[in-house]
C-alpha cells in the first residue's frame, strides 16, 4: 500500500520553506509515497506552492497574552479547528503526520494526538516555539537544528539541521554565471544583504545610510540587496548610486542559490533557515536578530553562529553603532587580522563535524510500518 504523509506547517517562511523543502526531498527518495499539507492560511500563504502538494485548511488562533478576550476568541477557533482537523485525518488517513510548528499546526497536531497518530515534529530555532515544546512529549521524535533546543523538549531528540531546498542542496550555478545575473563582476567582495521572508526595514535603512560612510571601500565590494516585498528599493538604489557602488536591489529573490553563491559575505536577520544556508554555502556574516522574535529567540541563533560554529559576528539594533558597523565591515572585506579568512574555515569545520543524519533520514526511519488507508 501508498504510504501517506501529512505535513502540517503555516506561518511565516521560516516555517513554511523548510516544510516545503522536506516534502521534496522525502519525494525524490520515495516516489510512490503520497504527500499533503494542512495548516492555518496556507491558500492565503504567499510562501507555500500552492500548486505543489493538495492541502487542506485549517481553523487556528493565536493567543496574544496581554489580550484577554482575543484569547478566549481563539480558543474557540482552535477547538473548532480540533474538530475540523479530526474530519482531515479521517478522510486522509495518514501514516504519518510531520509538524513544523506555529500556532497554524495547533489544532492538526492535538487532532493528530487525540487520534493516535504517529508524528515527528521539527524544531528549527534554539529555542523552540510553544507548539512544538507542548507536543513533543508524545512525538515520535523531534528533530532539532540547534543543539541548545534540546533542553525545552520532552521524548526524543535528534539532530537533523534544517531542511533545505533541492535547489540549495545541488546543481548550484558557477561563481559567474550568479555575479552575472545581478550584473556585477569578479574581483569584489559581494555582500548579500536580506531580512528573510518577512524583510527588514531595520536593515534597509542602516545600509541606506551606511552605504555613505562606507566610501573608502568603493572598489573593493558590491553589494545584492534584498529588500522584501515591503522595502523601498527607490532610496537604496540612489545611495549605492550617488557613491558609485556597484550594486543590485530588488524586492525578492526566488533563487537564492545564485544570491549564495555570488555572495562572499551575508548581512542578515538571524533566523534558522538564513543560519542553515549560510553554513551550508560557508557565507561568512554579520547577523542582527530581530528583536520581536518570540523568547528572542533569533538572538540565540545568532549567538550559536557566532560562538558554536564561529562564523558571524553579532550586532543588536539595541547596540548597533554606525561606526562600529562601518569599522567590522572594513576588517571583512579587506581581511583585516584574517577575520574573514578564519570565519569561512571555521563553518567549514562546523560542516565536517555536523550530524549525518538529516530530517529525511529520520522521517525514513520512523514510518511507520503498516499503512494507514483502509
Amino acid at each position: 500500500m501508498v504510504k501517506r504523509v501529512m505535513i502540517c506547517t503555516g506561518g511565516t517562511g521560516g516555517h513554511v520553506f523548510p516544510a516545503l523543502a522536506l516534502a521534496r526531498q522525502l519525494k525524490e527518495e520515495m516516489p510512490s509515497l503520497y504527500i499533503c499539507f494542512a495548516g492555518g492560511g496556507l491558500s492565503q500563504n504567499r510562501f507555500f506552492d500552492k500548486e505543489a502538494y493538495p492541502f487542506k485548511e485549517v481553523l487556528c488562533g493565536y493567543f496574544p497574552l496581554k489580550n484577554p478576550l482575543k484569547c478566549v476568541a481563539s480558543a474557540g477557533k482552535v477547538m473548532a479547528g480540533v474538530i475540523q482537523s479530526g474530519r482531515i485525518l479521517d478522510e486522509v488517513k495518514p501514516d504519518l503526520v510531520i509538524g513544523f510548528g506555529s500556532y497554524h499546526t495547533l489544532p492538526l497536531l492535538i487532532a493528530t494526538k487525540l487520534r493516535g497518530v504517529p508524528y515527528i515534529l521539527h524544531a528549527a530555532d534554539s529555542i523552540p516555539g510553544k507548539v512544538i515544546r507542548l507536543m513533543s512529549g508524545s512525538a515520535l521524535a523531534t528533530g532539532i537544528t540547534f543543539p541548545m533546543a534540546r533542553k525545552y523538549l520532552r521524548g526524543p531528540v535528534v539532530d537533523v539541521g534544517s531542511p533545505l531546498r533541492e535547489d540549495l542542496r545541488q546543481g548550484r550555478p558557477e561563481k559567474e554565471e550568479a555575479l552575472a545575473r545581478y550584473g556585477l563582476k569578479a574581483g569584489k567582495k559581494t555582500v548579500l544583504i536580506f531580512g528573510g521572508s518577512q524583510g527588514a526595514a531595520f536593515i534597509n535603512e542602516m545600509m541606506e545610510t551606511a552605504s555613505k560612510s562606507l566610501h573608502s571601500l568603493n572598489g573593493a565590494v558590491q553589494f545584492i540587496h534584498l529588500t522584501g516585498l515591503k522595502g523601498d528599493t527607490s532610496g537604496l538604489v540612489k545611495a549605492y548610486r550617488e557613491k558609485q557602488f556597484d550594486a543590485c536591489v530588488k524586492p525578492f529573490e526566488d533563487k537564492m542559490q545564485y544570491a549564495w553563491t555570488a555572495a562572499d559575505l551575508v548581512i542578515s536577520r538571524a533566523g534558522a533557515g538564513t543560519i542553515a544556508e549560510q553554513i551550508a554555502f560557508e557565507v561568512p556574516g554579520i547577523l542582527i536578530p530581530y528583536p520581536y522574535a518570540s523568547e528572542n529567540h533569533q538572538e540565540m541563533n545568532a549567538e550559536f553562529m557566532a560562538g558554536e560554529v564561529g562564523g558571524a559576528r553579532v550586532m543588536t539594533e539595541a547596540g548597533y553603532s554606525s561606526a562600529g558597523f562601518d569599522l567590522l565591515m572594513k576588517q571583512l572585506i579587506t581581511n583585516e587580522d584574517e577575520l574573514f579568512t578564519k570565519m569561512q574555515e571555521a563553518i567549514r569545520n562546523f560542516k565536517e563535524r555536523a550530524p549525518a543524519e538529516d530530517m529525511c533520514s529520520l522521517v525514513k526511519k520512523l514510518m511507520p510500518t503498516t499503512t494507514g488507508e483502509s
